[in-house]
């Protein structure tokens, strides 16, 4: 879904990183600006027990030099609880696809676990059986 994890850096795997900077999310969301709004409000609540982090300092401020509309909507302090969130994406191969997407604190560890589950009542489970295929 999201391309090769193998064959990106760390900075490129980072969901925030990518969303931001990546056209290929762009188009994967059929509604990315909401759910990039959403995203920066989940990190925004997250950050705030790394506030004096310098590798937290120097990831924003990178983001906030290469992409406009992350740079436009951090000063706002919009903050985002870690409740279930619907999701549609349009995949290049499978087509419009719907998740409820859940994410998670991996304990000591300063990483999230995003989940997707296909949400019932569509043929999404069924899509992700044939990319997996």
């Amino acid at each position: 879904m999201y391309g090769d994890m193998g064959q990106m850096n760390s900075r490129q795997r980072n969901m925030v990183w990518a969303m931001f900077t990546e056209q290929y999310y762009r188009q994967l969301y059929t509604d990315w600006e909401l759910l990039a709004k959403d995203l920066l409000g989940r990190f925004r609540s997250a950050c705030g027990k790394y506030v004096e982090d310098p590798w937290l300092t120097q990831f924003i401020d990178d983001l906030r030099g290469q992409s406009v509309e992350f740079d436009r909507w951090w000063p706002l302090h919009e903050l985002q609880d870690d409740g279930g969130v619907y999701k549609q994406l349009n995949h290049p191969v499978a087509g419009i696809m719907d998740f409820e997407s859940s994410s998670y604190d991996v304990p000591d560890s300063g990483l999230r676990l995003f989940i997707h589950v296909p949400m019932p009542d569509t043929d999404t489970a069924a899509k992700m059986k044939s990319l997996l295929g």
